[in-house]
């Protein structure tokens, strides 16, 4: 997928935090987050005002420079870092987090591949850490009809350069959050209309360590 030109114009830069999220981590507080696939920020600046410490990382350099840009304009006085690379080797340490964020990330990445992301998820959080997913799902809809497994984003009208978006049952989802050794605490579904009759539907899965 061509996450260059996705960013190239600002056309998929997202400049407030994803509603859900902030919905969840209002009224709670952690100690080191990781967001993996941070685009452009706009989660971050929202995640650090309840943590103390934040990270994001994304495989795209334009949306880490627009990241690192987007933070520095505003007033926050806790660290955030933000680093390139790819979320399928990370790097980071056992149990180093306590909370990680992927918020329409893991859905761009084959669902054979999931497993072993959410495992490693699972390594880098400490014991009771916490893991918060925002995934689109099979009953997403374009006026192209039904998508099964892999489909072609462009339909949506959201991301029209990305070409790749895998969409599970949720329970494949949950399985999988499962077999990662997570022990599931909520999922809930999100359905939002887009223009042009296309519909997204969103697994909201929240599981802990």
């Amino acid at each position: 997928m061509d996450w260059a030109t996705h960013y190239a114009t600002s056309a998929g830069f997202r400049w407030w935090p994803n509603e859900e999220l902030v919905r969840w981590v209002s009224c709670r507080h952690f100690g080191s987050v990781l967001e993996a696939g941070c685009g452009n920020g706009s989660n971050l600046w929202f995640l650090v005002e309840h943590a103390d410490m934040v990270v994001g990382v994304d495989v795209e350099p334009m949306a880490v420079r627009a990241a690192k840009d987007y933070v520095a304009r505003r007033t926050i006085n806790k660290p955030i870092e933000v680093h390139a690379g790819d979320i399928r080797h990370l790097t980071f340490g056992d149990e180093e987090f306590d909370l990680v964020v992927d918020c329409m990330t893991s859905q761009h990445l084959p669902f054979a591949e999931h497993a072993a992301l959410y495992a490693e998820y699972r390594r880098m959080l400490k014991s009771g850490g916490r893991f918060w997913l925002y995934h689109l799902d099979c009953k997403t809809v374009s006026t192209r009809g039904e998508w099964k497994g892999g489909c072609d984003w462009a339909g949506l009208a959201l991301f029209p350069d990305v070409g790749f978006c895998c969409l599970p049952t949720s329970t494949e989802l949950s399985d999988v959050v499962e077999a990662a050794g997570f022990r599931m605490t909520t999922m809930r579904w999100l359905a939002r209309e887009y223009p042009g009759g296309n519909v997204a539907h969103y697994s909201i899965i929240e599981a802990e360590c």
